[in-house]
């Protein structure tokens, strides 16, 4: 997931500097197309993590919701033990040490959504009325393109972000 939002800097590098103007006209239509296949790259990669990612992150939300279950289970009865004090801190470490592996499948997937947005914003932000027409035309597909986000969901139920990890 990472690499994908590493080709994605790379993507908003090389489109914010398309239209600078040590680069001729004409070589911007092929940066243009190049940019445009790296994209669909792009795409096409994180829908194959998507797929692959997507019942792994389930089954570990599921189990996370049940250990979490059974910690809290497991406070309750440990208050009027004689050694509750040492199952209470081991539960509550416990707690953190789960709820510390779904921030970051939750982080990865908002890191992931944000970073897909940014290639519409820098398609946007070049300087896209010194190109060609069809040029343009290109750079606004990429734009309608990257409308629709990148991103990672725990079996296609719920998408993995950090809004999702506070509820």
């Amino acid at each position: 997931v990472l690499h994908v939002c590493g080709q994605i800097d790379s993507v908003q590098h090389k489109l914010s500097a398309i239209t600078r103007k040590d680069i001729e006209r004409d070589a911007c239509g092929s940066i243009v197309k190049m940019l445009i296949i790296r994209h669909q790259r792009i795409i096409d990669f994180s829908k194959n993590i998507e797929v692959l990612f997507s019942n792994i992150a389930l089954i570990q939300f599921l189990s996370n919701t049940l250990i979490i279950c059974c910690l809290g289970f497991l406070i309750v009865i440990s208050i009027d033990l004689p050694n509750g004090s040492t199952i209470l801190v081991k539960s509550v470490l416990f707690y953190v040490g789960v709820s510390i592996q779904a921030f970051t499948f939750c982080f990865v997937g908002e890191y992931l959504s944000s970073k897909s947005k940014m290639i519409g914003d820098a398609a946007y932000e070049a300087l896209w009325y010194d190109l060609k027409p069809n040029q343009n035309r290109d750079l606004f597909f990429m734009i309608v393109r990257s409308q629709k986000h990148l991103t990672l969901t725990a079996g296609k139920f719920v998408v993995l972000s950090l809004k999702q990890f506070g509820n």
